[in-house]
């Protein structure tokens, strides 16, 4: 089960509730046992150095090491044998050439990923035939190594549950728009390859060429960057959370299901506390996973404190939901980068995919894709603003400045100004023009909001002309909240929008 994580918490292969317990009684040799066991959990980096061999038969290696040490040609057989789609009776064989093992079949496979399913058998009686022949080399690695990586690769393979060779997966939309990640990884490419005429894991491992291991490595990477979708797998639905500082109505968070965490109602609004979000997320993982979309963390410390209540009992939530038979828990906590009405966009999405069914890991990429979309404005009726200024500005000039109103954006997850006009009419005017610029044809459809502090008049004629000048499909009335009043001050006006079918 992986951690959560900020921007990308790493999906779990095929819902890897994968890997079994790993057994009580064992070899007490196995040196060192911590990263025996953490390395075995973790496929991306198998790294554990064994003093001697723990699932290989004994029988089997001294047949391998009495025809090393006596420099032999021929061929090892054994006459009891299964094959790991659960057929018996594969034929299997190991070739040997002065000693060194230099080919293996198992059944349809060879090379190294026949000899290590050879290697994971048990049982049958072994048999030396010295012989003369001319066979492919497809192993090269002394014995050895051979030894060494075959009996680490079928550690791993037995601690997976049996359950993932019969899992199956699917390929969509997001495979194209993703493929180019992959273009120049050749054994990615073949792995894809074999997706498109296998669906089932365990016949896309039985007909690749790599290493059982290896190939479930490959499936477990395309799995995590959303190439492979995993069908069939029991997950728990995924409940939205937010901060007030989103701005969204409270008919809206109602009818979407979205939990919002309020700012203190102090004269200085003061973040929810660690303890805050620790209680709630105690509340919400028995039956659900969380995908939290908070304030940017430049404008303040919520994105931090959920951050920390989640490192902190992590464990606690973990042992929580292995008591529901709902999936491993999934706990994804979002940077929006953006304020105000600017999140609950973001919100919104995240929400309405979730009523559509989509897991946790699918709605955080979703969102995290949107992000740079995001435009948020505002148009301050202060002249002074506690937003930064651009330090390129000379004092006379900036005097000239401030005595305009202010025009502000969201950029790089903090308020910044970006413009002085004359008069609200202006400033209307520049954020129409910036609308435009960035989408990517004039009929797009839009999802937009309209946020004040104090300023309906003025809400109403922003709201007229957004319908009059874009494809709005839906358009939100809102107030601004007092964790971002101090930066621009009653009578300020902002716009919030998102094209949609990004």
């Amino acid at each position: 089960m992986s951690r959560i994580r900020t921007e990308s918490v790493p999906a779990d292969l095929l819902e890897s509730g994968n890997l079994k317990p790993k057994p009580e009684s064992g070899p007490a040799s196995m040196v060192p046992d911590d990263r025996t066991k953490e390395n075995e959990t973790d496929m991306r980096n198998p790294t554990v150095i064994f003093d001697k061999n723990y699932f290989i038969d004994d029988a089997l290696i001294s047949m391998l090491r009495d025809a090393e040490n006596r420099g032999l040609s021929g061929v090892l057989t054994n006459n009891i044998s299964s094959d790991r789609s659960g057929g018996n009776n594969a034929k299997s064989s190991i070739y040997f050439e002065k000693g060194r093992i230099i080919h293996a079949y198992h059944g349809k496979v060879m090379g190294k990923k026949a000899l290590y399913r050879i290697f994971s058998e048990k049982g049958g009686q072994y048999q030396f035939q010295p012989l003369g022949f001319s066979v492919s080399h497809t192993i090269s690695q002394p014995m050895n190594l051979l030894l060494e990586e075959g009996d680490r690769e079928i550690g791993v393979l037995k601690r997976l549950d049996p359950g993932t060779f019969g899992k199956t997966i699917r390929t969509d939309e997001r495979t194209n728009k993703k493929i180019g990640e992959i273009a120049d990884k050749s054994g990615l490419i073949y792995i894809l390859t074999l997706a498109q005429q296998h669906s089932n894991v365990g016949d896309i491992i039985n007909a690749s060429q790599m290493s059982d291991l290896q190939t479930y490595k490959h499936l477990l990477h395309m799995v995590r960057k959303d190439i492979f979708i995993v069908e069939g797998e029991k997950r728990a639905e995924a409940q939205i959370v937010t901060d007030s500082s989103a701005d969204l109505p409270a008919s809206l968070l109602n009818e979407s299901n979205i939990i919002s965490v309020p700012f203190s109602q102090d004269p200085e609004p003061l973040p929810p506390a660690e303890a805050d979000f620790h209680s709630l997320f105690r509340k919400i993982v028995p039956d659900r996973d969380i995908v939290a979309i908070f304030l940017s963390k430049k404008m303040g410390r919520v994105f931090e404190n959920a951050m920390a209540a989640g490192h902190r009992h992590y464990e606690e939530y973990v042992g929580i939901r292995e008591q529901k038979d709902i999936g491993k828990l999934r706990l994804e906590i979002i940077d929006s980068r953006m304020g105000s009405m600017g999140t609950g966009l973001l919100v919104l999405e995240a929400a309405e995919k979730a009523r559509n069914g989509w897991p946790s890991d699918r709605i955080r990429n979703y969102i995290e894709g949107l992000i740079p979309a995001v435009r948020v404005f505002f148009i301050s009726n202060t002249r002074k603003t506690h937003a930064r200024r651009s330090p390129s500005l000379s004092a006379p000039l900036l005097g000239r400045l401030l005595r305009r109103k202010p025009v502000l954006a969201i950029r790089d997850g903090d308020i910044g100004i970006i413009d002085h006009v004359r008069n609200d009419e202006n400033a209307r005017q520049v954020i129409l023009e910036l609308m435009e610029q960035s989408l990517t044809h004039p009929r797009t459809p839009v999802t937009a909001g309209i946020m004040h502090i104090r300023a309906e008049e003025q809400a109403a004629r922003m709201r007229g002309l957004l319908k009059d000048h874009f494809n709005c499909q839906n358009i939100i009335m809102s107030h601004i909240s007092p964790v971002l009043e101090r930066y621009c001050g009653p009578g300020t006006v902002a716009i919030a929008w998102l094209p949609m079918g990004i």
